[in-house]
C-alpha cells in the first residue's frame, strides 16, 4: 500500500526478512538504537545520520497563550526535538511520489496498465483510487 502506516513491528519484520536476521535480534538492536537516540537527545547532543538525517533540540522561550473565554495562560520555555531528513532522502521521496502521481493520473485516464500497478500497490479498488 502507497501511504500507509507502519509500527515498529512492521520495521523489525522488514528489517528481519532483509538481512535474515531473527526478529528476535533485530527488535533488540531496534531497541538500543532508540535508547541511545534517546539517550543523546537528554544530553542536548545532535545525533547525525548520515544520508538519512539529523535529530537536534531547539529551545522554545516562554509565552503566553491566550484562550477564548479563559484568563491567558504563560508556558515556561521548553526543548524541543526536530528531525531535518536529508537531501537525499527527500528526493528518493519525493521522485517515489511523483511516480505515483503519473499513475494515478493514467489510470484515471484509463491506463490499464497503470490500474494493474495501482492494484499491486493496494491503491485501486472498484475502478477508483482507495479512501485514506
Amino acid at each position: 500500500m502507497y501511504g500507509g502506516k507502519r509500527t515498529t513491528k512492521d520495521l523489525v519484520r522488514i528489517i528481519s526478512a532483509r538481512t535474515q536476521m531473527s526478529q528476535i535480534d533485530v527488535s533488540r538492536v531496534l531497541e538500543q538504537f532508540f535508547y541511545a537516540l534517546t539517550s543523546e537527545l537528554k544530553d542536548n547532543n545532535e545525533v547525525q545520520l548520515t544520508g538519512f538525517g539529523k535529530f537536534y533540540n531547539t529551545v522554545w522561550a516562554p509565552r503566553t497563550v491566550n484562550r477564548v473565554g479563559k484568563p491567558p495562560m504563560k508556558i515556561g520555555s521548553r526543548l524541543v526535538t526536530n528531525f531535518q531528513i536529508s537531501r537525499g532522502i527527500k528526493e528518493k521521496i519525493n521522485n517515489k511520489y511523483r511516480k505515483y502521481l503519473k499513475l494515478v493520473e493514467a489510470a484515471e485516464s484509463g491506463d490499464t496498465a497503470a490500474i494493474e500497478q495501482l492494484k499491486l500497490m493496494d491503491c485501486w479498488e472498484n475502478g477508483a483510487l482507495k479512501d485514506r
